[in-house]
C-alpha cells in the first residue's frame, strides 16, 4: 500500500506518521488521550456493540475515539473483538508499549520489523528497507510457490518476501515492550473453530436466519456514496439489491459492471446483468465493456507482495476508475459467496476414510450428475485428494501420490527449499484441518481471501471496498453448514438462493450454471505470451528458481487452453504472480525500490514517552 500509517519507536520517542495523499486521509484516523494514542486505518462495524452503544461521529477519527476508550476500558485483549475493515496501532504511554492488529479478513496490510532497540511498523512495506533494498525472503518464496490455492501471501506465510520484514497476520494481536522487548504476536486466527454448529434448524429457518446476516452486514457497510458491483450472479445481485432495498432513495447508489459481447462464453452474462438493474430502479449503472480486458493485461499498480488478483489487473482497475469517476466512497463486492454457501461434496473424502465405501460411491454418483459428470471424476476430486493428503495411509488408500513439484521450478532451489515437503504440507493444511474435510477447505478458502491488495489500491483514492459476505457474523454461520448432513442440491446455493427469495429475480436465484472466465484466461496468456516468457527467462537468469524455457513451454500450452492438470495452471499463475511482482519491483529494468513520501500535508502525530 502506498498510504495508511508508519510508527517508529525507540527508547525516547514513538512518532506515527500517514502515508500517502489527501484522499487516502479519508480512511485514517486518530485519537490521543493523557496515557494512550491510537491511529486507525478503515472503518469499524456494528459499532453499537461497543461499550457506549456506538456514540460519536461515524468517521475514522471517531472510531479511532472509539478504539481507545475500548482500550483504555478493557486493553489489549478488549481489542481482538473489534468488528470491521482496519488496521490498528495503539501506543500505551504509561506501560510504554505498543499493541497493533489488523481485522480479521486483513483488509489492509501491516508490516513490522525489530532491530537495535528499535520498532517500526508500517502499511507500506517498503518503508520498512532502506531505498533500493531488493533482498528477497526465500522462505517466502518456497511458501508461495507451494500455495495450495490462488491464494494472497496472507493466507499462506506471515513472512514478507522483503528479507528481514515480517507481516502482521489477520486477526492477530501483536504487542511490544519498549524499547527492546521482544515482539509478541497472538494466535492466529482459525476460521473453522468459529464455525456455528446450525442444530436441527430446518433450510427453511437457515434461510431467515442468513437473510437477517446479510442485511445487518450490507447495512454496515453502505457509505455517503456506494458502488456495488452487479454481474448477474446470485452473489453480486445478492449485495446489490439488498444494498438498494437498505439505501432507499436517500443515498445515491452507483452499480458497477463489466460487459462482454465479443466474447462468447460471457455474452449471455448481459441479460442477468440487466435483469439486476431492473429489479432495482435506484441502482444508477456504470457499465464497462471488457472484450479488450483480458487476463495478464495488467495495469501499472504496484502492490508490496506478489498476489493472484493480478490476473484480473485490468479488469479491476477498470471497475474502480467508473467508481472514483462516480465519486463513490465505498465499494460493495459479492466476493466469498461461492466459498460460503456453495458447498463442494468433501464428504466424499470422510466416507472413505470411514470405510463407507457405497455410501461414498452414492454421492458420487449423485454429484455427477449436479455436475454432468462421471463419477470416477467426482470420486477422484473430492475423494482421493483429499486423503492423499493424509501421509502414506492415505496416499494408499487413495491410490494416488502427493502432489508433485512443477517440472519448470529449478532442482536445485526445490531441493535446498524442501519444496516437496512443502507441497505436502500445503495439502494437508488445506484438507486435514479442524472439523470434517468440507469445513477444513472453506476455512482455508476463507483465509485466501485476506490481504486483497485491491483493496489498497482502492484506499489510495480514499475508497473503502468492503465484502459484506465475508462478515465474520455470516462467516460463522455459514461454516456451521458443513457441520450437518445435507441432501444433495437440486440447485446452486439453496440456502443463499431462499434467503433471498423476495429480493433477487427467480431468473438469477435459479440459474443452474455459472459462466466461466476460461476464454478471458486463455486469451489474456495468447496475448500477453511474448511478455510472460520474457518474464521466466529474466527469471531463470537473475533468481536460479526457475527453469524459463520449460515455463515458456507450460505458458504456450497453458494459451492453447491444453492443460489437463487444474494444479499445473495454479501454479502457472503463482509463479507469473511472483515474475510480475519481480519485474516492478527489483529487477534490474525496473527502478529501485520507492520509499513513499511521508506526507506533509497532515502533521505527524507525535507522542512522547512518559
Amino acid at each position: 500500500m502506498r498510504c495508511g500509517f508508519a510508527v517508529w519507536a525507540e527508547a525516547s520517542r514513538v512518532v506515527f506518521r500517514r502515508l500517502g495523499a489527501v484522499e487516502a486521509g479519508r480512511l485514517a484516523g486518530t485519537a490521543r488521550s493523557g496515557r494512550t494514542a491510537v491511529a486507525l486505518f478503515g472503518r469499524l462495524h456494528y459499532r453499537h456493540d461497543l461499550p457506549g452503544g456506538g456514540a460519536g461521529p461515524a468517521t475514522p477519527d471517531g472510531d479511532a475515539a472509539r478504539c481507545l476508550d475500548l482500550f483504555e476500558r478493557r486493553g489489549a485483549d478488549g481489542l481482538v473483538g473489534l468488528e470491521g475493515d482496519f488496521c490498528l496501532i495503539v501506543h500505551d504511554l504509561r506501560a510504554r508499549r505498543i499493541h497493533a492488529l489488523r481485522d480479521p479478513l486483513g483488509a489492509f496490510p501491516l508490516y513490522w520489523r525489530a532491530s537495535d532497540g528499535q520498532f517500526e511498523a508500517s502499511m507500506a512495506a517498503d518503508t520498512l528497507v532502506p531505498p533500493g533494498t531488493s533482498a528477497l525472503d526465500r522462505g517466502f518464496l518456497s511458501a508461495w510457490l507451494a500455495a495450495p490455492l490462488l491464494a494472497s501471501p496472507d493466507g499462506v506465510t506471515d513472512r514478507a518476501i522483503l528479507q528481514g520484514v515480517n507481516r502482521l497476520g489477520p486477526g492477530r494481536l501483536l504487542s511490544v515492550d519498549l524499547p527492546d522487548g521482544p515482539v509478541v504476536v497472538g494466535a492466529a486466527w482459525n476460521w473453522a473453530e468459529r464455525a456455528l454448529d446450525p442444530g436441527d434448524a430446518t433450510p427453511a429457518e437457515l434461510a431467515a436466519h442468513a437473510r437477517m446476516l446479510i442485511d445487518a452486514a450490507v447495512r454496515e457497510r453502505l457509505g455517503d456514496r456506494t458502488a456495488v458491483h452487479v454481474s448477474g450472479g446470485l452473489d453480486s445481485s445478492t449485495v446489490a439489491l439488498t444494498a438498494a432495498a437498505l439505501a432507499g432513495r436517500a443515498a445515491p447508489l452507483y452499480g458497477l459492471s463489466l460487459i462482454y459481447r465479443a466474447i462468447g462464453s460471457l455474452a449471455g452474462e448481459a441479460a442477468f446483468v440487466e435483469t439486476a438493474y431492473a429489479a432495482a430502479p435506484s441502482l444508477r449503472p456504470h457499465l464497462i465493456l471488457a472484450d479488450d480486458l483480458l487476463a495478464y493485461d495488467d495495469a501499472e499498480a504496484a502492490t508490496d507482495e506478489p498476489h493472484g488478483a493480478v490476473l484480473a489487473g485490468a479488469q479491476d482497475l477498470s471497475l474502480l476508475g467508473a467508481a472514483r469517476t462516480a465519486g463513490a466512497d465505498t465499494i460493495l463486492t459479492g466476493i466469498g459467496g461461492d466459498d460460503l454457501f456453495d458447498i463442494p461434496p468433501y464428504d466424499v473424502a470422510d466416507l472413505v476414510r470411514a470405510g463407507r465405501f457405497v455410501s461414498a460411491w452414492h454421492e458420487c454418483v449423485a454429484w455427477g450428475q449436479v455436475f454432468g459428470a462421471d463419477p470416477f471424476t467426482v470420486l477422484r476430486r473430492f475423494g482421493l485428494r483429499p486423503l492423499a493428503a493424509r501421509g502414506p495411509a492415505g496416499r494408499w488408500l487413495a491410490l494416488g501420490r502427493p502432489a508433485a513439484v512443477p517440472a519448470w521450478i529449478a532442482p536445485d532451489f526445490a531441493r535446498e527449499a524442501g519444496l516437496a515437503d512443502l507441497f505436502r504440507q500445503a495439502e494437508a493444511r488445506l484438507f486435514c484441518g479442524t472439523g470434517p474435510t468440507a469445513l477444513s477447505v472453506a476455512a482455508a478458502s476463507i483465509a485466501a481471501l485476506a490481504g486483497d491488495p485491491r483493496r489498497g489500491l482502492a484506499a489510495e483514492q480514499g475508497i473503502l471496498v468492503a465484502n459484506p459476505l465475508l462478515d465474520p457474523r455470516l462467516v460463522g454461520f455459514a461454516l456451521g453448514l458443513r457441520l450437518r448432513p445435507r441432501a444433495v442440491p437440486k440447485r446452486s446455493k439453496p440456502i443463499l438462493a431462499d434467503a433471498m427469495a423476495d429480493r433477487v429475480p427467480q431468473i438469477i436465484r435459479q440459474r443452474t450454471d455459472k459462466r466461466n472466465f476460461n476464454e478471458v484466461y486463455f486469451r489474456g496468456l495468447a496475448r500477453n505470451l511474448p511478455k510472460l516468457e520474457r518474464l521466466a527467462r529474466a527469471a531463470e537468469r537473475d533468481l536460479g528458481i526457475v527453469d524459463g524455457g520449460r515455463l515458456a513451454g507450460s505458458l504456450r500450452r497453458a494459451a492453447m487452453g491444453a492443460l489437463t492438470d487444474p494444479g499445473e495452471s495454479l501454479g502457472i499463475d503463482l509463479m507469473l504472480a511472483l515474475l510480475i511482482w519481480l519485474e516492478r519491483h527489483v529487477s534490474a529494468a525496473a527502478p529501485p525500490l520507492s520509499v513513499p513520501c511521508l506526507s506533509d500535508a497532515v502533521p505527524d502525530m507525535e507522542a512522547t514517552q512518559a
